[in-house]
């Protein structure tokens, strides 16, 4: 999504001193029209949803990647023993 427009929030007074308030483009500004929140926040979600799944993923992985390498050091640990038990020298 391209980013919205933002506005502030001015007001005025009119010809009978009634306060007058209108929307104010302005980049810095406070506010978005609320379609453009609503999108926003769709892809906040979706872009969170996302990375919860990567996360996930990485979880994962990790998990996979520190058994695996616990199971390799058991095998050369029952390797080392066997090799020691019958004097063979690397």
């Amino acid at each position: 999504m391209s980013e919205p427009k933002r506005y502030f929030a001015d007001w005025s007074l009119d010809a009978d001193d009634q306060v007058v308030t209108h929307m104010a483009e302005d980049p810095q500004g406070g506010f978005v029209k609320w379609e453009d929140y609503a999108s926003l926040k769709a892809e906040v979600e979706r872009l969170t949803l996302e990375n919860d799944i990567r996360q996930n993923n990485m979880n994962e992985m990790f998990k996979e990647i520190k058994e695996g390498r616990e199971a390799y050091q058991r095998l050369h640990n029952r390797y080392m023993i066997i090799v020691t038990a019958k004097g063979v020298q690397s």
